[in-house]
């Protein structure tokens, strides 16, 4: 026996970081969905009459890290701020640590030196985690003497 795709074929349609899956099945309507919460519904449907909720599961995203900057140049005294936007399943834990002290200079999202000086200057790691795992980017500040 040859194989025979499904009639009609499963569709796809995309909107606003959500998906829906359609797979019609005789007369039955099997809607898989997804969202921002990070669940899987599935839902048959007979004739537009719900029947039954057959299973909600949870996924997770391991984080991911955009920096607004990797490199910043400033003068002694300027005020300096750097974001590490991080995606993933919540809750997301952020910091920024300080790559030759190796210590946590900032817990969340941004770095901020309202009066930076220059022993400040140097590599700095934001790093993103959750249970699934941790990611890490580098952003580098450089303080020049202010003349």
């Amino acid at each position: 026996m040859q194989y025979q795709p499904p009639t009609p074929a499963p569709s796809l349609m995309l909107f606003s970081g959500h998906f829906s899956i359609f797979i019609r099945c005789e007369e039955h309507l099997v809607l898989l969905l997804a969202g921002m919460n990070h669940s899987l519904e599935c839902i048959v449907k007979k004739k537009n009459k719900l029947l039954v909720p057959l299973v909600t599961c949870l996924f997770t995203v391991p984080p991911s890290i955009q920096l607004t900057q990797n490199e910043t140049i400033a003068e002694e005294g300027e005020s300096v701020s750097v974001s590490c936007n991080a995606f993933g399943t919540p809750p997301l834990m952020v910091s920024w640590i300080k790559v030759d002290g190796h210590m946590t200079v900032s817990n969340g999202s941004d770095l901020v030196f309202a009066n930076i000086n220059r022993s400040e200057a140097g590599e700095y790691w934001c790093e993103a985690s959750n249970e699934c795992g941790s990611a890490l980017e580098t952003a580098t500040i450089e303080v020049q003497c202010k003349y």
